[in-house]
């Protein structure tokens, strides 16, 4: 449970991630019915995934397009699971596949956003 202060910390670092994070993401030719092929052509082929904000207990993660949450299906060479493995190598929740490797809530590959993870149980 977070307590208030680092709630609304939370919050504002969220909303200003996110309003970069739609800008930086929207170019001139993209609109909401876009969609790239997951296997890394177009602009996103070199938008990486990054710790947008990393409390003690969660992360909020940026998941480019074209990358999947967790090993399912399709792009296996661009999971999000690998890149908190390497990101945070010492998490506990890196080879947890039973609870989705702490990732709270998936994007499908064509959507990028944000992604709420646990750190620990």
């Amino acid at each position: 449970v977070l307590d208030v202060d680092t709630l609304s910390q939370a919050r504002a670092e969220l909303g200003r991630s996110s309003a970069k994070l739609t800008k930086a993401s929207l170019g001139p030719s993209q609109g909401a019915g876009d969609v790239r092929s997951c296997d890394g052509d177009g602009d996103h082929a070199r938008d990486e995934p990054r710790v947008v904000l990393d409390l003690l207990e969660e992360a909020v993660i940026y998941k480019p397009k074209g990358w999947e949450v967790e090993p399912t299906a399709g792009c296996a060479h661009k999971q999000l699971s690998d890149f908190v493995q390497q990101t945070m190598p010492e998490n506990v929740m890196n080879s947890d596949a039973t609870n989705s490797y702490g990732f709270l809530h998936r994007l499908d590959v064509v959507t990028s956003g944000l992604v709420l993870r646990a750190k620990n149980y």
